[in-house]
């Protein structure tokens, strides 16, 4: 526990300020990106280590099992911002928040705040991709109604 505080400490003195990375309902397309209408985009990008993402009409992404890399955006926010993310995922009651290795889509690393979450659900999205399943999902209701 002592090694991994140290690791989580050095990341965030070095991280630049106020990144976050963004994998479901703050991400454009999303339902709460809203929130993000004053940040900078930064890009898209995926998480560089794997994880696995749960979703129960929100995602959850699980940093204990290696499945596959994230897909998300990156964004700079200000503190008003931040604090509005923090109270939106429950940080640090439901989702907690660590620094994680990006690559962005030019192929650059960076550094970014990731929300993550223990919980896991019946369904595990493989891909990694919390909008790509929701366009699926929502373009299978539409054609169920026609």
């Amino acid at each position: 526990m002592m090694a991994l505080t140290l690791i989580i400490t050095t990341m965030a003195k070095y991280m630049k300020s106020n990144h976050i990375f963004v994998y479901g309902t703050l991400r454009k397309g999303g339902n709460n990106n809203s929130l993000l209408r004053h940040a900078k985009f930064i890009g898209s990008g995926k998480t560089k280590n794997l994880y696995s993402l749960y979703t129960a009409g929100i995602p959850y992404l699980n940093p204990n099992e290696e499945v596959c890399q994230i897909v998300g955006e990156v964004y700079e926010v200000d503190e008003d911002t931040f604090m509005a993310i923090d109270m939106l995922e429950g940080h640090p009651r439901w989702y907690y928040r660590y620094p994680a290795e990006i690559v962005l889509e030019d192929g650059t690393d960076t550094i970014a705040w990731v929300y993550f979450n223990n919980h896991k659900t019946n369904h595990r999205l493989d891909d990694g991709d919390y909008i790509k399943y929701i366009n699926r999902y929502d373009k299978s209701r539409i054609s169920q109604e026609v």
